[in-house]
Order: structure tokens, then C-alpha cells, then sequence
């Protein structure tokens, strides 16, 4: 609710009546009673919104099983994830480097797919990947019982016959075919080793390692 005795005119300096302004109730930051700008409550709010992005990570390798029905049940550590992001849409594409199901939460693959918009318009580089990212996915979310259905042609592209993996990779995860991601994992870790790949550090003057 509004805090009482707000003035009815216009804001502080010369800025809007009501339509500018807002309230918030006592225990919300000491800032009970007094006028906030709503331009400040929705950067705040974005600014949340960001750091709970952020904070998301699906992390981990979880096995399931892929039933005569095409569905899975995904794993209750990402639903979880899902949940805190505040929405369970997400998107399922085939990945183009390897046989296996990517699964993007909706809020981060509008936020990858953006870059699309910085292309050239008609180029062929751009009218290839937009082939990529926009026809072959599939939009959905887990049911009441926190299971996806997969559809055939993903099912046939990861070679998924019934147990079936799943590979956190922090801002997404994938699903696989059980020996072809281990097959992956070992070859990542090979090739770290032997290009010596690091990740950038947070903090000036160090370097991270994988």
C-alpha cells in the first residue's frame, strides 16, 4: 500500500504525481514512508532479476530413463534451477557439435539468440544459424510431475534408446546418450590438459585453470 499522506501534485523535483512514484511498507529496507521513484524499484527489481541469472548453474551428471513414450524425467537439482529463474519454459534444440539434446531455459537462450539481431540481414551466415536456433527447436516444460517429452527426431539425433544422462553446463544442460557423454567428458579433459586451457579470473592480476 501506498504510505499515507503522499502529496497528490507533482514528485520532487518536477517529476510525476502518483504515475512516477510509490510506497513501500514498513520492514522493506528502512525506506518505509517515504516516496521511491519507480524508475528505482524497477532497476532494483532488474538488478535482482540479474543476479538470480547469474547464481544459476546446473552443475553435475545425472542418469535417467527414457521411456516408450519419448519422456524423462529431469533431474530434481535442475528443476530446482528452473524454479529459482521464476519459470519452467525452456528450450530444446539439437546441438550441432554433438550427438546429444541441449536444453536451454527460455530467459538465457533469448538472451544467447540476441545476437542474431547484430548480423547482417540476408547474409547466409546469418540465415544458416537462424535455421539453427529458431526452426529445429521445441518449446516446452516439465509436467506436474517434472517430466519432458522428447520429441522423435531429438530422440534419433542423440541416439537415446532408454538410459539416458544428463550433463550440467552451467548456464544449460544436455541430455545423452549414457557411453557417448562419457566419451565427451574424457575428451574434454584431453584436450585441457594438452592445450593447457584456463578459465579468465574474476580478480585482476590472476589466472583461473580448469
Amino acid at each position: 500500500m501506498l504510505s499515507q499522506g503522499i502529496p497528490q501534485g507533482p514528485g520532487p523535483e518536477g517529476g510525476e504525481g502518483l504515475a512516477g512514484w510509490s510506497g513501500e511498507p514498513a520492514g522493506s529496507g528502512g525506506l518505509a514512508g517515504h516516496l521511491i521513484p519507480k524508475t528505482f524499484i524497477v532497476a532494483r527489481c532488474d538488478r535482482e532479476g540479474a543476479d538470480v541469472q547469474r547464481m544459476t548453474q546446473f552443475l553435475g551428471t545425472f542418469t535417467g530413463k527414457l521411456d516408450r513414450k519419448g519422456r524423462v524425467s529431469v533431474p530434481s537439482q535442475f528443476r530446482a534451477k528452473l524454479e529459482g529463474l521464476g519459470s519452467l519454459d525452456i528450450v530444446l534444440r539439437p546441438s550441432h557439435r554433438d550427438p546429444s539434446v541441449e536444453v536451454w531455459p527460455a530467459p538465457f537462450y533469448l538472451e544467447m539468440t540476441s545476437g542474431l539481431e547484430r548480423m547482417d540481414q540476408f547474409s547466409d551466415p546469418l540465415e544458416d544459424l537462424s535455421f539453427g536456433m529458431y526452426s529445429s527447436v521445441f518449446e516446452t516444460r516439465p509436467d506436474g510431475d517434472g517430466r519432458l517429452v522428447l520429441p522423435d527426431d531429438l530422440i534419433a539425433h542423440a541416439s537415446l534408446v532408454e538410459a539416458v544422462s544428463f550433463a550440467g553446463l552451467g548456464r544449460s544442460f544436455q541430455i545423452w546418450e549414457p557411453a557417448a557423454l562419457a566419451r565427451r567428458k574424457t575428451e574434454a579433459q584431453q584436450r585441457i590438459r594438452e592445450r593447457g586451457l584456463t578459465i579468465p579470473s574474476t580478480v585482476p592480476g590472476q589466472v583461473g585453470r580448469a
